[in-house]
Protein backbone atom coordinates (compact mmCIF):
# COMPACT_ATOMS: atom_id res chain seq x y z
CA UNK A 1 0.00 0.00 0.00
CA UNK A 2 1.09 3.51 -0.66
CA UNK A 3 -0.57 6.90 0.03
CA UNK A 4 -0.07 10.06 -0.83
CA UNK A 5 -0.93 13.32 0.90
CA UNK A 6 -0.45 16.66 -0.46
CA UNK A 7 -1.07 20.08 0.83
CA UNK A 8 -2.24 22.28 -1.93
CA UNK A 9 -3.37 25.34 0.25
CA UNK A 10 -3.13 26.65 3.68
CA UNK A 11 -4.86 29.49 5.32
CA UNK A 12 -4.75 30.37 9.10
CA UNK A 13 -6.64 33.50 10.43
CA UNK A 14 -4.67 34.87 13.33
CA UNK A 15 -7.60 36.63 14.31
CA UNK A 16 -10.05 33.48 15.62
CA UNK A 17 -7.53 31.14 15.24
CA UNK A 18 -9.35 28.90 11.97
CA UNK A 19 -7.55 27.17 9.43
CA UNK A 20 -8.78 26.25 5.92
CA UNK A 21 -7.01 23.87 3.58
CA UNK A 22 -7.37 21.86 0.43
CA UNK A 23 -5.46 18.50 0.21
CA UNK A 24 -5.31 15.57 -2.53
CA UNK A 25 -4.95 11.93 -0.91
CA UNK A 26 -3.92 9.72 -3.75
CA UNK A 27 -4.05 6.17 -1.67
CA UNK A 28 -2.78 3.04 -3.82
CA UNK A 29 -3.40 -0.40 -2.77
CA UNK A 30 -3.37 -3.75 -4.76
CA UNK A 31 -4.11 -7.39 -3.79
CA UNK A 32 -1.18 -9.05 -1.94
CA UNK A 33 -0.82 -12.88 -1.89
CA UNK A 34 0.71 -14.70 0.77
CA UNK A 35 2.31 -17.53 1.15
CA UNK A 36 -0.83 -18.95 2.73
CA UNK A 37 -2.71 -17.95 0.53
CA UNK A 38 -0.67 -19.84 -2.50
CA UNK A 39 -0.79 -22.98 -0.89
CA UNK A 40 -4.69 -23.03 0.11
CA UNK A 41 -5.76 -21.75 -3.60
CA UNK A 42 -3.28 -23.50 -5.80
CA UNK A 43 -5.07 -26.99 -6.54
CA UNK A 44 -7.81 -24.57 -8.11
CA UNK A 45 -5.32 -22.62 -10.57
CA UNK A 46 -2.26 -23.32 -11.50
CA UNK A 47 -1.50 -19.49 -11.96
CA UNK A 48 -1.73 -18.97 -8.31
CA UNK A 49 2.19 -20.29 -7.49
CA UNK A 50 3.24 -18.47 -10.91
CA UNK A 51 1.45 -15.20 -9.09
CA UNK A 52 2.88 -15.51 -5.80
CA UNK A 53 6.45 -16.02 -7.46
CA UNK A 54 6.31 -12.93 -9.47
CA UNK A 55 5.04 -10.96 -6.42
CA UNK A 56 7.32 -12.46 -3.21
CA UNK A 57 10.53 -13.15 -4.99
CA UNK A 58 10.46 -11.11 -8.24
CA UNK A 59 8.94 -7.97 -6.69
CA UNK A 60 5.95 -7.52 -9.00
CA UNK A 61 3.04 -6.57 -8.22
CA UNK A 62 0.52 -8.06 -11.03
CA UNK A 63 -2.39 -6.80 -9.67
CA UNK A 64 -3.27 -3.10 -8.93
CA UNK A 65 -6.42 -1.64 -8.08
Amino acid sequence: MHTTVELLDYNFNQNDGTWSASVIFDIDDYFGLDKKDALVYQAWHDGFGAWWMLQNKKGFVPFHT
